[in-house]
């Protein structure tokens, strides 16, 4: 048995519940310190003393940090004494260009797990061997199969803000507007997408689940063209039931090319495709529950952690 000491995120719209229990179930016991909470309450330095604390108290085996792209979380002297406390991983499930501040910690942990291979290179091409890539996951404890309901959302959904113009103008933002108005144009009303500056508001968590159930096919789209990575959004609507056409990656780890798209033409064709046979539809649905229910939960990845430990050690 291994203790973890979970420090992670707790928001409106994310939830770290799933991965403290996974965690559990692989490791025994776990301890979650939501360091947010913490810097809003009490300021970021008196958040990194009271981690610190729990920390020597607690006296975990295992410290996982999920601060994703947040670099100023701890310094650098925080991550040397944590990491003489336990075995530290620090977890990121964002993409950013700027991977600087991962080649200054990683060297003094465990290892850093990113949900995208193309940083795990980078760090090994600077002789940082301990990077890891391990494909994201999605909180299965809010986003499963329920009944559906009366409330209308679209046949055809995308969840996901528009960032054209704003301070996060991400390198997909612009195809990622082209994509909803050829779906709007072609589909009309039985296409909506929902987000900030989309036509619709940002959906929370109850209505996302809500959305995904009553909703026939989720289209799925990147900020960033990463190998190996997929927004946890395809993993969400997936394990709602919803069929799901992710946008085709290089090293994809969900379906190898089945329910991928690779222009927004091709997209439409896929949509009209599924929407035309219900029961080409309903097949894949079924078989993309089946995929992300069976190997690619937070138990799943809890379990590669496991071995990269194991053979870290």
């Amino acid at each position: 048995m291994k203790k973890v000491l979970h420090v992670g995120i707790t928001a409106p719209t994310y939830s770290s519940e799933a991965i403290s229990k996974s965690f559990i179930d692989v490791f025994g016991e776990c301890i979650y310190f939501d360091w947010q909470a913490h810097r809003f309450n009490y300021g970021m330095e008196q958040m990194r003393t009271n981690l610190l604390k729990t920390a020597h108290d607690v006296k975990p085996d295992i410290i996982f940090l999920h601060f994703n792209h947040n670099n100023e979380a701890l310094t650098v002297d925080n991550y040397k004494e944590l990491s003489a406390i336990g075995f530290v991983i620090s977890y990121t499930e964002d993409v950013r260009e700027d991977i600087s501040w991962f080649e200054t910690i990683t060297p003094l942990i465990g290892f850093s797990i990113f949900t995208n291979i193309d940083d795990v290179e980078k760090l090994k091409l600077k002789g940082i061997n301990n990077a890891h890539y391990l494909p994201v996951s999605y909180n299965d404890l809010w986003y499963k199969k329920q009944p559906k309901t009366l409330k209308y959302y679209g046949d055809i959904v995308f969840l996901g803000n528009n960032y054209t113009g704003t301070n996060l103008d991400f390198p997909q933002a612009e195809q990622r507007q082209q994509m909803v108005l050829a779906l709007k144009k072609e589909f009309g009303d039985k296409f909506q997408a929902y987000g900030n500056g989309q036509e619709n508001k940002m959906l929370n968590p109850q209505e996302a689940v809500e959305c995904y159930n009553n909703a026939k096919i989720a289209i799925g789209h990147n900020n960033f063209t990463r190998k190996g990575y997929q927004s946890d959004r395809c993993l969400n609507s997936i394990g709602c039931g919803c069929t799901t056409i992710t946008q085709y990656i290089e090293n994809e780890f969900l379906f190898s090319g089945t329910g991928n798209w690779k222009t927004i033409e091709h997209l439409i064709s896929l949509c009209h495709g599924l929407i035309d046979v219900p029961e080409a539809n309903n097949k894949l649905s079924e078989y993309q529950h089946e995929e992300v229910t069976e190997n690619h939960t937070w138990y799943n990845r809890s379990l590669s952690i496991k071995n990269l430990i194991e053979n870290n050690g």
